[in-house]
């Protein structure tokens, strides 16, 4: 039996603004790590703001994949010891 490798995902990553001591604005730098474990896995990532404060979501082929709260991921990085960051690249990839 042969499988064939599917086509890298383009994943859309949508987020919100967070509370950080005491002021509420967009910051990405929680993601990194989403960003670059997901790229190292050759998808493309493009990050989109929306207004639901603390949240991210994970979307592919216009499906969404994974939710979380944007402070239950690590702060910077590269993703491989963050276990939410481990979540989404197995949801991504599970989408085929």
């Amino acid at each position: 039996m042969c499988t064939i490798m599917p086509e890298k995902a383009k994943v859309h990553v949508y987020y919100g603004p967070y509370d950080c001591l005491g002021y509420v604005a967009f910051r990405e730098s929680r993601l990194d790590g989403i960003r670059t474990l997901l790229e190292k896995n050759e998808h493309e990532v493009h990050f989109h703001r929306i207004e639901d404060r603390d949240q991210v979501r994970v979307m592919v082929n216009g499906e969404m994949v994974y939710e979380c709260t944007i402070q239950g991921l690590d702060f910077g990085g590269d993703g491989l010891l963050d276990p939410k960051c481990q979540e989404i690249l197995r949801a991504v990839n599970s989408t085929y």
